[in-house]
């Protein structure tokens, strides 16, 4: 990779790693993640294999036929807990597992190919110049400039809040 800092491999036909955006991305409008299993979409826009239950339109997990739901990949050591175990570890990111913030004092999950949680500058950033807010969701710009879920009440375009599809203003949140 051609980034400073970086010793991953370059993906193919390009000069940067997948983790800074190099191979294929997925086709989905203001998508930055990339495409995966021979398709032109991303896990979460319907890319890569899919859970075999019936109905179900989740990615199927690691080498099984299964989304974490029903069973696929390997599952979080906490009692009770169904979520994905990440990285080199038993739990999912919820109860420790996974890449963790590498600023002194601070347990949050490090995001994205960097070592900081969002909090103290990791992962995405809004594409704005001058902007050092997070990118919202897998779109490129923060919430401020127009990124993430926006409210679907017809003629409003403010930021979607928590769960819902509306913004304070309309019940959401």
């Amino acid at each position: 990779c051609s980034r400073e800092d970086c010793d991953n491999c370059a993906a193919t036909g390009s000069d940067i790693c997948f983790f800074h955006g190099g191979g294929k991305r997925c086709i989905e409008d203001d998508c930055t993640k990339g495409a995966v299993g021979g398709t032109a979409y991303c896990i979460g826009h319907g890319g890569g294999k899919r859970c075999s239950i019936k109905g179900c339109d989740k990615g199927a997990k690691g080498v099984s036929d299964y989304c974490i739901g029903h069973g696929g990949g390997n599952h979080c050591a906490k009692e009770d807990c169904n979520k994905s175990a990440q990285g080199n570890t038993k739990f999912c990111k919820g109860h420790g597992g996974g890449t963790r913030c590498s600023v002194p004092g601070c347990d949050k999950s490090a995001q994205g190919s960097t070592e900081f949680c969002k909090g103290h500058g990791g992962g995405e950033r809004c594409a704005i110049e001058g902007c050092d807010k997070s990118a919202a969701d897998s779109t490129k710009y923060c919430k401020g400039h127009g990124g993430g879920n926006r409210c679907t009440r017809d003629g409003c375009d403010k930021s979607a809040q928590g769960a819902t599809e509306f913004c304070i203003s309309h019940g959401g949140g």
